[in-house]
Parts: structure tokens; C-alpha cells; sequence
């Protein structure tokens, strides 16, 4: 069983997961164009062995939370491909529909949606747990 605010701090992930990746890209994108920088007037012949920008898009990586959510979003959804529970988490987070939906979508009871969705959000929070994005004290 998952404490309360662990589960609806999973679930959020996964609700908006759709918002998260899209802040994560632009966030690297501002990042990367911020250390771009061009002198036209001095042309070198000299190539480099560092790449600063690389450096300093994985540092940022690091740090981004959105992103490392999405992570977790898509370690579960490759955990669960092809046992039906990865079109559950399509159609109840993504897609966003109701229970009913759901039961007649994938052909199951409605019990087994509540049994998949603790397996689903057990998973996802012992990957969060591994990258340190949730704590249990």
C-alpha cells in the first residue's frame, strides 16, 4: 500500500505527463540555446575535444524535474508493454477516461482496474524511490 501523498504525487506524473515533457524539451532547449554563442569574425581551424554545451545539457539534465518524471512515466509504460496494463495507463492518464470507459475498452471488471492501477502506481513509485524524486520516512 502507498501512502497517500506518495500515490497522488505518482498519479500527478502521470496525468500530466503530456505538460512535462513538453516544459522538459523547452527547458533544454533554453538551456542550450543560452550557451550557444557564434563569432563570426573569428574563424578557427582548431576543432575541440570538450563540448561545452554537452556538459552542461547533462548537468541540467540532472537537475530537471520535469523530465526525470517523465522517466518515471516511461520506465513504467516499457515495465508494463504488452500485458494490457500499458493501454491502461494510455486510456486512465492519458486519454483520461472513466472507469466505465475503461471496463469496456480493455474488456475487464471493474475490480481489476483498481488491482492494476495500485500495481501500476506501486511500480512507478519504487522507480521514483530509486531516483530520489519521493522520500519514505
Amino acid at each position: 500500500m502507498l501512502d497517500r501523498q506518495i500515490r497522488k504525487k505518482v498519479e500527478w506524473a502521470f496525468y500530466n505527463y503530456k505538460d512535462l515533457k513538453k516544459t522538459s524539451k523547452q527547458n533544454m532547449t533554453d538551456i542550450a540555446e543560452s550557451h550557444i554563442t557564434v563569432d563570426y569574425g573569428k574563424i578557427s581551424a582548431k576543432s575541440s575535444a570538450h563540448n561545452g554545451i554537452e556538459s552542461v545539457l547533462v548537468k541540467a539534465m540532472d537537475k530537471d524535474y520535469a523530465g526525470q518524471w517523465c522517466n518515471i512515466v516511461e520506465v513504467t509504460l516499457s515495465h508494463f508493454k504488452d500485458t494490457g496494463k500499458d493501454d491502461f495507463i494510455k486510456f486512465k492518464y492519458f486519454d483520461r477516461l472513466g472507469e466505465f470507459w475503461l471496463c469496456d475498452k480493455l474488456c475487464v471488471e471493474r475490480r481489476a482496474l483498481f488491482r492494476w492501477a495500485e500495481e501500476v502506481m506501486t511500480y512507478a513509485a519504487m522507480v521514483a524511490l530509486q531516483e530520489d524524486l519521493i522520500k519514505i520516512i
